[in-house]
């Protein structure tokens, strides 16, 4: 009896286009686009000049309108440097990129603009990761932060992001904001800590959002 082939896509086919169904239901136009400027984010998510995304923490900037003109707006100009450029991106960093960013913005939590700076960063250091040899042949393949971590919930990616960071002479270390509590006397107590490598964190996220869409994606997909 003749055998019949039968042609099955390959699990990175099922993963990228799962990936990209996701980016779909958030808009067409996110997938369609490689660069996503005040327009698209306008235009997809609502978010405005007046979206924290674009405010500034210097209290200089603070009441200064930033209104764009009508030509800003046609051209999708990245406002105030606000924007997310994948043209640099090949596949499928870029589809994997663009889901995790297409998620992440969806959340008001994380439209703010410092966070953004640090996260946007995945860009540029997926673009000097895709150039090495010896990068695994997708962003998702370097596992889990905690399940495939050092013990400490750092990814291999997120290793790698911070010795990135260094090579391009970014800090790895972030103050974060003082904390002002009271102790049992009553005085006040003021805290600052200092988070080392808290710069790369974005590495350990976009690990953990891929594998979630993925198994979100397998999971619908068997019901």
């Amino acid at each position: 009896m003749a055998l019949t082939a039968v042609h099955v896509n390959p699990p990175a086919d099922a993963y990228l286009g799962g990936l990209r169904a996701v980016i779909a239901s958030i808009s067409p136009a996110l997938l369609d686009r490689d660069r996503w400027g005040f327009q698209t984010l306008k235009e997809v998510y609502g978010i405005d000049e007046t979206s924290h995304l674009y405010s500034r923490s210097d209290s200089g900037a603070k009441g200064i309108s930033i209104r764009p003109s009508a030509d800003q707006i046609s051209s999708d100009v990245f406002l105030r440097g606000i924007g997310y450029d994948f043209t640099i991106l090949p596949e499928p960093f870029r589809t994997e990129l663009k889901a995790f960013f297409a998620w992440r913005l969806a959340r008001p939590q994380h439209r703010s603009r410092e966070p953004h700076c640090r996260t946007v960063r995945l860009i540029a250091f997926c673009h000097q990761l895709s150039a090495n040899p010896t990068a695994l042949p997708r962003l998702i393949d370097y596992g889990h932060p905690i399940e495939f971590g050092a013990g400490n919930g750092s990814s291999p990616l997120r290793n790698s992001m911070e010795l990135w960071l260094n090579e391009v002479g970014l800090s790895t270390t972030i103050d974060t904001p003082e904390i002002i509590t009271r102790d049992e006397s009553g005085s006040r107590v003021i805290t600052r800590h200092n988070h080392r490598c808290q710069s790369s964190m974005p590495a350990n996220e976009l690990t953990f959002i891929l594998v979630l869409l993925r198994e979100r994606n397998e999971a619908s997909g068997a019901a």
